[in-house]
């Protein structure tokens, strides 16, 4: 029996007088061409059948790779700290989700339920109008759903005011940002 491979472009042969033998010499063949490459290692066939089942179970999400996928699990993994799997968590998070939804208002009507619960409380009206002001400035901002301000929203918004280039007053005088557009 005999082993053929190829070495460039020229092609050896080995002669074996078993199958057993022609199948050490081919798994030394290997070993000796993989060794100390660290791109390349022998994995055992538990390792390949895992890696085979996870590939299956992404078939169909394209946008999310395996190493994406192991690495999202991972992070979840150390912020639970050893308390329970993923899959709790997911569980108790959709139904704190179904359990506490949020009530189906827009921004501007929750403002002016807000303010008739200030005045019913009986504050000053100097605080009250202050607070309804500024409160009003916002949900010009926000006439959504209440439910889709999140911490990126805000963080956005933040980053735009930031960003604003101060226009000068039509008097010429200097006053904090925000305070031209009140006379514009």
């Amino acid at each position: 029996m005999r082993l053929f491979h190829h070495r460039g472009r020229t092609a050896e042969a080995k002669r074996c007088r078993t199958l057993d033998s022609a199948k050490a010499e081919a798994q030394k063949f290997i070993r000796d061409r993989t060794e100390h490459q660290p791109h390349q290692r022998e994995i055992s066939l538990p390792e390949f059948a895992d890696w085979s089942a996870a590939m299956r179970m992404l078939r169909g999400r394209e946008q999310t790779t395996l190493v994406e996928a192991v690495a999202e699990w991972a992070r979840a993994h150390d912020a639970l700290g050893g308390r329970g799997t993923l899959a709790d968590v997911t569980a108790a998070f959709a139904r704190t989700v179904r359990e506490t939804k949020l009530p189906a208002i827009t921004v501007p009507a929750l403002v002016a339920k807000f303010a008739v619960a200030k005045k019913a409380e009986g504050l000053s009206a100097l605080y009250v109008d202050d607070i309804e002001k500024k409160l009003t400035r916002f949900s010009k901002t926000f006439r959504g759903h209440i439910g889709s301000i999140n911490d990126e929203v805000l963080r956005g918004l933040r980053l735009l005011k930031k960003h604003q280039v101060r226009r000068p007053h039509p008097l010429g005088c200097r006053l904090p940002l925000g305070a031209n557009e009140q006379f514009a």
